[in-house]
Order: C-alpha cells, then structure tokens, then sequence
C-alpha cells in the first residue's frame, strides 16, 4: 500500500494536498463512445451508446464495500481482505457517519484551508473483472463518469491513479496493471478532499460512486478528441460551415498514416462524405499517463448547402461518424458525435441563436449529483416545455451526459455549471492567494467544456462562483474564453437567467 493514501506517513495523502489534483489520469476529452466500425456504430441509435458498444463493459453491477468511520482504523493490508465487505451497485449514496455541519461555512467539517481533517472516513470498494480473449490486443481504460469527492485505484493490488472533482470524468489506462483471468479492482473514496474547499459543500448530497463505471477497449490507434463547431455562411439561409477537429493517438512505434473518414447524416440520407489521411508524429512530450507513441490532427472545413437549422423550437439533429482505417484498411475504431447547425451571438445581455433573439425562460435542474433515469430525464425535459420553459440551468453538479444528449434531441437550452463555489467570504482569502486553487479551478473549467462542448443545447458557461456579486477573477474568465469563444458566461455576459423548477412547475 503507498504511504500517501495515509496521513501522517512520509508525506500528505493525495486527498490532503493541493499540488496533487491528480495522479495518471487521462487528459480531458468529449464525451466519445468508441465502436469497432461504422456499421455498429450507426446501428447503436436506441437506448444510449455507451450501454450498446462491444467496446464497452458496464461495471455498475457486483460491486461489494466496506465502510471505515476512520481512515486510520482501515488496515494496511485491506488490498488483501476479501471478507467483512457488503454488496453494492453503483450508483451509490454514502452518509457518513462523521457527517455533522459545523457553523463554519455551514461545511461538515472544520474549515483550514487548504487541508480538510486528517480522520476522515473512507469507503472501499471491490469487485473482480473478467475480460473477454478479443480484447487481448487493446489497450484497456476505467472511465469513471462521476466520483464525490475524490478516489484512488487499485487494479490487480498496484496503484493505478488518483482524481477528485465530484461529478467530472476520469479516465484511467489500466492495461498494464492487468493479467489473463479473474482482475481485482479496488476504489477507495474519500468525502472530503483540498477540492472540497471550492465546491459546494457537501451536507446532505450525495458521496460515493455517483455515476457510471464501465472498462473500454481501446485500438492501437484510436480517436482521442472530436471538436465540431458549425457556423453560418454569411448572406446564405441555409448554408453553414462546419470547423471539424480531430485528435488521433497512436500506441504503435511505427510512424502510420490512417486513413480517417467522416460522414453526415440526416436520418438514413448521407449528405456529406469524405476521406483523409493523417501524418502520425512522436509525441515531444507524453501527457497521457500511457505508452502513447505518435499522435495526429486533423483540421477541416465543409461548406454545407440546404441544412436545416437547430434551435429550442425545431430541434434538428444530424449525425456524424467519424471512423479510421489502419495502413492495412483494416477498420480500428469509429465515433459519432450529434450535431446541431445553431450559431450563438451575445449582446447587452441579449442571446441570438442563428441571429434570432432568444429569452431563456430557464429552471435550475431539479436532479443532483447521482443519475437519474433516462425515462424520468425525458418526463422532466417534457414537462418543462409543456410549462412554456426552453432552458435549464445545470447548477452545482455537471449533468450525466446522457441528460445533454436527451437536451439537444428536445430543444432545450442549458447553461452548464461546473462544480465550483468560491462564494464564502471567509474563504475568499485563502482560496485567492494561492495559485494551486487557481490551476484547480481552471482544470475543473477545462474537464467540463471539453467534455460538453459539442453539444448544441449548451448556450452558456458558468464558473458557479460567478453567481455572486463582487468576486469575477479575470484570470478563469480568460481561461473559459480561451477554451470557447462562441458562447456567454453566465452572470458576466448575461444576467441571472433562473429559478427553481419546482416554482416555474407549481405556478
């Protein structure tokens, strides 16, 4: 067992040092699903992707914990225990018996910042993995999709990596930990991390393993990032550019060029089709916590005639798959990402989506930081529209992507929130004079749009902070311009454009 889980030991614990965000975790990313080719791809339209891809395997189920009201009453050998542990599924909702609001910033916790209390509690987590013999030539990753509010990962008793950041992803190669058999995946959650000083405070939400959990095989080339954002041509009433990017990933030495091809659909009609190859080059320096080799990007640009329009009133969506064949046509992966044709300006305070005025008559999300079912997500986003409502404001815990998903399918509108509260006066201080909490807050920034900004119902970005008067640091207003130009900050280009579900529903 590394020393740093513990406190006390040779170092701080990762969760109780803030030069130490992370540890191996894969660069952030959008939310892609892979599959092995076109046609399973194209063919995964019902349900949700992620639960239909032969290059995924869900993990919410078989799950066994074991809960420690202290981390020092958790013994040095627990990668070892295999009995005194109870049956879980994810997700799961911990309340900790530790968890008593103190006065200070009404945080479960003694507030001095930037550390939270050595005796914290801890919940283990363990279930075994079998993976299936085609996958003996891929690489593997663990995406978690949400932990609160920090973990470590073991797999096979070594340490695999270390995230915090409630409801972001993480994403972990784990392909080297791994052996031919029955492998072991241990997670250890703690409440409490340097992060919670600029979240929400926790009292009464939500800890644990808060959303998906599920292994991917992954090519030898594969696609890291797909960026798309499509813009009007000027003087054409249905003509649009579409600005695609794309990131490739090799972990072969060889220095290939795949073959990348892209298609547009709408429905069952291909309306733009196109074929590239990508010079892959060595990396100069290796930020993927993996044995990546070579890496390649793709910038292009399509002029597209007679496509309808996207917009909270007629929300329509095309698809674009993205697949790569190797130096041998062999098919290694394929992706696809839904498009909406919408372009957003920003004006005194005003949104024009394809340069019509749109007011957001928007609800804060009802849902917290744990998954809501996908039948009670669209009953929810119905219900809105059926109360003349167009937007939601995701406040506090990003959304499941899946809820974004279901936004851009029904034409409503969503200013995304990431998990950031620096609003406490008595924090402000501390929180300010440190540039680690900087780097943290602009790396939680990052996760988000990156992960959600391909979406057509995204309209806005908020920090969370900026949802109080008088603290807007430039310094995150620069980092959220430089990451997406083409949309507001909610609270610095717009005004406070929410309130309560429950009071738009009831009245």
């Amino acid at each position: 067992m590394k020393a740093n889980l513990y406190p006390g030991r040779e170092t701080l614990p990762d969760w109780n040092n803030p030069d130490v965000p992370e540890r191996d975790r894969m660069p952030p990313r959008a939310n892609l699903i892979s599959f092995p080719n076109f046609n399973s791809c194209r063919d995964a339209l019902t349900n949700n992707r992620r639960y239909l891809s032969p290059h995924v395997i869900m993990l919410n189920e078989n799950w066994e914990s074991r809960y420690y009201p202290d981390i020092l009453q958790m013994p040095e050998s627990i990668l070892s225990f295999r009995s005194g542990f109870e049956p879980m599924t994810v997700p799961v909702d911990v309340q900790y018996d530790s968890d008593q609001v103190q006065e200070q910033g009404s945080y479960p916790f003694p507030v001095t910042p930037p550390w939270v209390p050595a005796h914290q509690p801890v919940l283990v987590c363990r279930r075994t993995v079998r993976l299936p013999i085609t996958w003996g030539s891929v690489r593997k990753r663990l995406m978690l999709m949400g932990v609160s509010a920090a973990c470590h990962v073991f797999v096979n008793g070594r340490l695999t990596g270390f995230t915090q950041g409630s409801a972001l992803p993480a994403e972990f190669d784990i392909t080297s930990n791994l052996h031919e058999g029955d492998n072991e995946i241990f997670i250890l959650i703690y409440p409490r991390c340097t992060g919670s000083y600029l979240e929400k405070p926790l009292n009464g939400l939500p800890r644990g393993l808060i959303r998906d959990v599920w292994l991917e095989a992954v090519p030898p080339i594969t696609i890291h990032d797909l960026i798309v954002r499509p813009s009007r041509q000027e003087g054409e009433t249905h003509g649009w550019q579409l600005d695609i990017k794309l990131t490739l990933i090799s972990y072969r030495i060889a220095m290939d060029s795949p073959i990348v091809r892209l298609s547009l659909w709408k429905d069952d009609l291909c309306i733009e089709k196109s074929e590239w190859q990508v010079s892959l080059k060595p990396l100069e320096i290796n930020s993927f916590a993996a044995p990546v080799q070579t890496t390649g990007e793709l910038v292009i640009r399509s002029l597209l005639s007679s496509v309808h329009s996207w917009s909270d009133e007629t929300p329509e969506i095309y698809d674009l798959f993205v697949s790569v064949e190797d130096r041998n046509g062999q098919e290694l992966v394929c992706v696809h990402q839904a498009i909406g044709f919408r372009e957003i300006k920003f004006q005194d305070g005003r949104i024009r989506i394809n340069d019509r005025t749109t007011t957001l008559r928007a609800a804060i999300w009802p849902g917290t930081s744990l998954p809501v079912p996908i039948g009670e997500m669209i009953t929810t986003l119905k219900t809105l529209k059926n109360n003349h409502l167009n937007a939601l404001y995701v406040r506090d815990y990003p959304a499941d992507p899946i809820l974004l998903e279901l936004c851009d399918i029904y034409g409503v509108l969503v200013i995304d929130e990431a998990p950031l509260d620096l609003s406490r006066p008595m924090l402000t201080d501390a929180l300010l004079n440190e540039s680690y909490w900087l780097q943290a807050a602009e790396e939680r920034l990052e996760r988000l749009i990156r992960r959600d900004i391909n979406h057509a119902c995204v309209v806005a970005w908020s920090a969370g902070l900026f949802r109080h008067s008088g603290f807007s640091p430039a310094a995150l207003i620069r980092k959220i311009r430089s990451l997406d130009q083409s949309r507001p900050i909610h609270l610095i280009d717009t005004p406070d454009i929410a309130q309560s579900y429950d009071a738009y529903v009831s009245g």
